[in-house]
């Protein structure tokens, strides 16, 4: 996948800026722990006095795997006390340079298990290749991570929170291997889109989205009652951040659900 380089630079700077104030302390991090060769050697990128010194450290990074070496940058710029050092994974992601397809093959397993100041904080830098706009976020980077295996929870967790509609379509499209499921899934989402789009804007009240959009009202609810559990999870999200759609839904059933994300996002228990 082709970005600018300069755009990835200043999302990354601006990404890891803020997860310095939600991030934990280096350390032992859930799955993610800090390496101390390796923060050394960040350090030495960071601290080098000149040009040549500077190249030196980048190039002793350049050996080190990326799979190993993006969490490490992640940890050191999220931890860090100043702004230099806040800046390090950008710059070194920059110089490098790493590929989008590297930075998301190395920070999505770290989704695993991760709490809401990690998610986050690795959210704050995926969205460097999510090219997230009013109309929403493009989660094709993620697409291989969910087609043909199990929906990892971590990273379902962390697509439907930051984007439910973009979550749905990328799942369905990758797991759905036959139109007669997919088409309606799609349309459903299409539906309940256009509702919310309507709601942010104004151009529909709350009070009247019933009236106004059964269409959409009555798709959410299906969609809460499908037997896959992400287009259930779909629906959750959507339902608490939009009461006024959730006419149909059952959210006490989905609070219930044999789903522990979809009882998460619906309010229940784990």
């Amino acid at each position: 996948m082709s970005f600018p380089k300069i755009a990835l630079l200043l999302v990354l700077a601006a990404a890891t800026a803020r997860a310095r104030a939600s991030a934990p302390p280096q350390g032992n991090v859930g799955p993610l722990a800090a390496d101390p060769v390796l923060q050394q050697s960040i350090a030495r990128v960071v601290s080098a006095p000149g040009e040549v010194e500077q190249r030196a450290a980048l190039d002793a990074l350049r050996a080190v795997p990326p799979a190993r070496l993006v969490p490490q940058l992640f940890l050191y710029s999220s931890a860090a006390s100043d702004t230099r050092a806040a800046m390090a994974m950008a710059f070194v992601v920059h110089e490098l340079p790493l590929t989008e397809d590297r930075l998301v093959e190395a920070l999505v397993p770290l989704l695993e298990g991760a709490d809401a100041a990690r998610r986050r904080a690795l959210g704050g830098v995926l969205s460097a290749v999510e090219r997230r706009s009013l109309d929403g976020a493009d989660f094709q980077a993620y697409r291989e991570h969910v087609e043909g295996r199990e929906l990892a929870p971590g990273l379902a967790r962390y697509l439907f929170e930051v984007d439910p509609g973009a979550a749905l379509r990328l799942v369905a499209r990758a797991q759905v291997p036959g139109a007669d499921e997919l088409r309606p899934l799609l349309w459903a989402e299409h539906e309940v889109a256009d509702a919310l789009w309507k709601l942010d804007f104004g151009f529909v009240a709350p009070a009247d989205v019933a009236r106004l959009e059964p269409g959409a009202v009555q798709e959410l609810g299906r969609l809460a009652r499908h037997p896959r559990w992400w287009a259930r999870l779909y629906a959750a999200e959507v339902a608490g951040r939009a009461p006024s759609l959730a006419g149909d839904v059952s959210l006490e059933a989905l609070r219930r659900d044999e789903h522990a994300l979809v009882r998460e996002a619906a309010g229940g228990s784990r």
